[in-house]
């Protein structure tokens, strides 16, 4: 064998090594990709968490006079004894807290921190009468006064001309909690309101001075028994000895 031939020979050996450590190197990489033809399955992205969602505006605190208030989130079982006001022509047909009108001839009334719609009974202490309100608007922030009541049912009460009383206030199990907001108009409020119930009478008549009327005396019953029958020895009507005859 010539030297050509010998070198010849050991080239093709070299390249021979050469190819086989290549096809090693490639078995021995690390698969970081699906095999051609499968596609990969995609890794699902991680759920994003339910952000909390922010309270109802009229059930957000609020700041009255560097004071934070913070309403209740349910009025069950609420009890509170305390001062009651009343406000009247200065605030009426002007917006509450919910949006409606405030009629001071409505059964209503405002109060810090029970959820607007609410309704609750409030009863005076002193004379022990009582009205039911629904809460419409905040309130009152002067002196430790517990209620503000329209000028209707503060005269239920009877104490629209001594300008407060002492009261209870209790939420009513049975009384649904009335959803109430800015876009509701005088009529959809007055049709939420008829599923209050019905106090002892409908309406309150007040004089011009915001008191109540003041219905007339009932009648004697000796007066009205004397009236209405004739005397013993009087002999009956002719219609009832008509009547009886029949």
């Amino acid at each position: 064998m010539s030297k050509k031939q010998d070198i010849f020979f050991i080239a093709i050996i070299v390249l021979m090594l050469i190819g086989t450590a290549a096809i090693n190197k490639a078995q021995a990489a690390p698969r970081t990709g699906a095999p051609a033809g499968i596609k990969a399955k995609a890794k699902p992205a991680p759920k994003a968490k339910k952000a909390k969602r922010a309270p109802k505006a009229t059930q957000r605190s609020y700041v009255i006079k560097g004071v934070r208030y913070h309403p209740l989130a349910s009025a069950k079982n609420f009890v509170q004894t305390g001062k009651a006001s009343w406000y009247g022509p200065g605030f009426h047909g002007k917006k509450t807290s919910n949006g409606e009108r405030y009629n001071m001839h409505a059964l209503t009334a405002a109060h810090k921190t029970l959820p607007l719609g609410t309704v609750v009974r409030v009863r005076n202490l002193d004379n022990g009468k009582s009205v039911i309100v629904r809460v419409n608007d905040r309130g009152p922030f002067h002196g430790k006064r517990v209620i503000d009541l329209s000028k209707a049912a503060a005269a239920r009460l009877g104490f629209v001309r001594q300008g407060m009383a002492k009261v209870r206030v209790e939420t009513l199990d049975r009384a649904p909690l009335l959803k109430t907001a800015a876009e509701d108009t005088p009529a959809s409020a007055l049709q939420k309101t008829s599923a209050l119930p019905v106090p002892e009478s409908p309406f309150v008549r007040l004089r011009r001075d915001g008191l109540p009327e003041t219905p007339p005396p009932p009648a004697q019953q000796g007066a009205a028994h004397t009236a209405s029958e004739p005397p013993a020895s009087a002999p009956p009507p002719a219609a009832a000895q008509a009547h009886n005859i029949i």
